[in-house]
């Protein structure tokens, strides 16, 4: 065999094979990086990231380490899906119309929905130690139900700090006799849910019971003051129940402005100590979404 022309197609041979990988090379990263972008537009048009600002929603959102000793500078984000079917308890943002240019966001969360009636008073709430301390819950009557629920809410900032506002007088507690309340005391209504929603409406009077006593007080109910062409209202607070611009001053708000849910939360993703382990806790949340979204498609249990 001709020794010449055997290298030559040796060469030949090596140069396709080299030619074929290459080829193949540049497919895989011209595939990987056409499923990043079309992965990046899909995840853009369907979630948003919103770092957070202010302190409305702590302790569970945070922006200002002030509030938080030992912890450095930091700031909590959170990714939200943008829809406007919300659910009680859901955190979500707000787009609230200014009269200037511009909108501006708020984040909450839901506490009542349209159709619901809905106060905030003082209880009396044994405490750990055994003393009674007068408290403010807030209470929902669910749209279709007569069930007077009394919401305990374990993601707020402080139940005495909030309650240490003075309410208004009001609602009453007692016992029932032949189909009426004689009253025996009146407990307090939280003092801007009173002058908003309270004072200037005619509101429904509804009776429940706690530990065995029957109280009495004026609901509002969510749209009441609304026309019927006006879309659905939610009624929304921020956890930081002394620190928070929320629906008891500014009145509920229309579901048409929802932007998105919180599906989840990033913290500590932001701030000068933050570094690489504020990278990671961002990857971290953006892993926790699609885990959440994923067992959601195949309607698994969250």
């Amino acid at each position: 065999m001709n020794e010449p022309l055997y290298t030559y197609y040796q060469i030949e041979k090596e140069n396709k094979l080299s030619y074929r990988i290459f080829n193949r090379f540049i497919y895989a990263v011209l595939f990987i990086f056409l499923f990043i972008l079309i992965f990046g537009i899909a995840f853009d048009s369907t979630f948003g990231y919103v770092t957070i600002q202010g302190t409305s929603m702590q302790p569970t959102l945070n922006s200002d380490p002030i509030y938080i000793q030992g912890r450095g500078s930091f700031q909590d984000a959170v990714f939200i899906k943008y829809t406007q079917d919300v659910d009680y308890g859901d955190i979500f943002v707000l787009s609230v119309p200014e009269q200037g240019d511009e909108d501006y966001s708020i984040i909450k969360r839901v506490i009542a929905k349209e159709g619901d009636h809905v106060t905030i008073v003082k209880l009396p709430i044994t405490q750990e130690n055994g003393q009674i301390e007068w408290q403010y819950r807030t209470l929902r009557q669910k749209s279709g139900s007569n069930i007077v629920e009394i919401l305990q809410e374990d993601y707020i900032s402080s139940y005495q700090e909030w309650s240490l506002l003075q309410g208004y007088q009001g609602a009453q507690t007692g016992k029932i006799e032949n189909g009426s309340l004689i009253v025996e005391s009146e407990m307090q209504y939280e003092p801007s849910f009173f002058v908003n929603f309270i004072q200037p409406n005619n509101c429904k009077i509804l009776q429940f019971n706690y530990n065995n006593i029957t109280y009495q007080a004026q609901f509002f109910q969510i749209g009441q003051d609304k026309t019927e062409e006006d879309p659905d209202q939610v009624f929304f607070m921020g956890d930081n129940r002394t620190g928070s611009t929320d629906a008891r001053v500014t009145g509920t708000r229309d579901v048409d402005h929802i932007v998105g849910k919180v599906v989840s939360i990033v913290h500590d993703v932001i701030g000068n100590n933050s570094g690489i382990k504020g990278y990671l806790n961002y990857l971290g949340g953006i892993v926790e979404l699609l885990w959440k979204e994923l067992l959601a498609y195949f309607s698994f249990p969250i």
